[in-house]
């Protein structure tokens, strides 16, 4: 299908106009089927709602974890084991370099570089850190520039003492910083993804292949040094838990980071800090893609090991506040682990050179619809959980300003006071 030139083998060579050679799998892929396009669309609501949701939670954890277990399963396509070419087309509108904050084409011609293995090049990955991490680098400086011109806007409200205007600058900075700290956390196992990648194809030998490697290393060092403090901040919490006024004091000045323990309960360190270990198994899961593509059947092992233990985890040790968010992470958890299990028994037929087309297909079909059950159904509970933060929020002010409304209570019982040391 789209094929116009092919060898005697009947294997392709050439596309008909609109479509796209595949060379490692020799099909011709077209990206406007209506399939395809429905692959996209899901993709853009998810992340149109996760930038919403990250930006005006203030400090959700849903969209972060959300965003991370859906990269976790994008990255399956750096498996290296054999699939439908459904699938296979379906991973290639997965792609890193999508169309949108592309960078430049002409830096790809500066990057002279090693072989990259196939397993990335083919959905298009290129040998050097900046061209990949380009669209997260942008979104995260985006963000970052957001907080810094909101800070600024707070401080100067602040120093001319407008009353309302100073909450109201205040709250939006404080969703500022949590959400630039959401983009840069979220970004993160990238770093690590594309640096490892950088690191074994790229040749250091002109200044933007140093530049890339440089930045690479600076915000591996940035992320190491904002989980170090993750983990302080969060003791420092749990010394001060039991001196009320202590920790006040404290959580007030720690607003703009209330990403860290907004969601999750105070009891103890471990169920405190289970933001990092969502992190840690995202960090530990690009190790896995960037370094073990020679073993599928290793890498899915480790994977299945290590989203089996965070759905374990969090049944036993339960470390969320509200049982929304504990449920609304279950649902992702599964999916992935689903997701997961059937890439660990298309990777076991590989290793067994067996290929049956039919259960191939079948298996690769269900991966399509877990991508979009996921995709749609974290969107719809970030939805519906920024709908009811909302509404605990107005509904929170509305019986304030009733309270306020009725008449004081001293005022009122006044009066017969007066009138009883009167008759005594």
């Amino acid at each position: 299908m789209g094929c116009s030139k092919c060898t005697s083998g009947s294997v392709c060579q050439a596309c008909d106009e609109g479509y796209i050679f595949l060379s490692d799998s020799q099909i011709c892929l077209n990206l406007e089927e209506e399939e395809k396009k429905s692959q996209k669309i899901f993709a853009a609501v998810f992340e149109g709602t996760f930038l919403a949701s990250a930006a005006l939670s203030s400090g959700s954890s849903l969209p972060f974890s959300f965003a991370l277990v859906a990269k976790v399963l994008r990255n399956m396509k750096y498996l290296d084991v054999t699939v439908s070419t459904d699938l296979t087309e379906t991973f290639y509108t997965w792609k890193v370099n999508d169309g949108f904050l592309n960078a430049p084409k002409s830096w790809s011609e500066k990057s002279e570089s090693k072989a990259l293995p196939t397993v990335f090049s083919r959905y298009g990955l290129d040998p050097v850190f900046l061209i990949n991490f380009w669209k997260p680098l942008v979104l995260s400086l985006a963000g970052l520039v957001v907080f810094v011109v909101f800070k600024l806007t707070e401080m100067i409200i602040r120093k001319k003492k407008k009353g309302v205007l100073n909450k109201i600058s205040r709250h939006i900075s404080i969703a500022a910083s949590n959400f630039a700290l959401t983009l840069f956390y979220c970004n993160f196992d990238d770093v690590i993804l594309y640096l490892t990648i950088e690191f074994r194809s790229t040749k250091f030998d002109n200044g933007f292949r140093i530049v890339s490697s440089v930045l690479a290393v600076v915000l591996l060092i940035l992320g190491a040094f904002f989980m170090c403090l993750h983990l302080m901040f969060v003791r420092e919490y749990q010394r001060l838990k039991n001196a009320q006024q202590l920790l006040e004091i404290f959580k007030g000045r720690r607003e703009n980071i209330k990403l860290i323990f907004k969601d999750f309960k105070e009891t103890t360190f471990f169920k405190q800090s289970f933001l990092f270990t969502i992190l840690c198994r995202s960090l530990i899961s690009s190790i896995i893609f960037a370094t073990l593509f020679d073993y599928p059947v290793l890498q899915t092992t480790l994977l299945l090991i290590l989203n089996i233990a965070m759905v374990v985890l969090q049944l036993t040790r339960n470390p969320f506040k509200e049982t929304f968010n504990r449920w609304g992470e279950f649902f992702a958890e599964i999916v992935l682990v689903i997701a997961v299990s059937i890439m660990f028994v298309l990777s076991m037929l590989d290793y067994a050179d067996s290929h049956p087309t039919n259960g191939i297909k079948k298996l690769s079909k269900c991966i399509i619809i877990l991508n979009a059950v996921l995709l749609l159904g974290c969107s719809a509970i970030m939805v519906f959980s920024l709908g009811k933060a909302f509404y605990e929020s107005y509904s929170k002010r509305h019986q304030l300003s009733r309270v306020s409304a009725l008449p004081d209570q001293s005022l009122a019982t006044q009066p017969v006071n007066n009138m009883i040391s009167f008759a005594n």
